[in-house]
């Protein structure tokens, strides 16, 4: 079921008291499909968690790059004396 897959993908961080009450409302099970408009919701909420973990992840990367550019350049401060 391709619509299962779909929470695999969700961020670990992903606060499951932030999604809305349309995902409450909707349980897997196989006795009932999910409508389209709780399809597009759903698929809504996972773009936005997905945005957002991209961010910090790029942030986080941002942040380590600049660690270690500013270790190298003491680095080379110290070996140049």
């Amino acid at each position: 079921m391709v619509f299962m897959k779909l929470f695999v993908y969700l961020p670990r961080n992903y606060n499951i008291n932030d999604m809305t009450t349309t995902y409450k409302q909707y349980r897997l099970t196989s006795l009932e499909e999910p409508t389209d408009e709780m399809l597009r919701e759903l698929m809504e909420e996972v773009v936005k968690a997905a945005r957002e973990s991209s961010a910090k992840a790029e942030a986080e990367k941002r942040r380590r790059l600049q660690m270690v550019a500013n270790e190298i350049e003491a680095w080379r401060r110290s070996s140049s004396l």
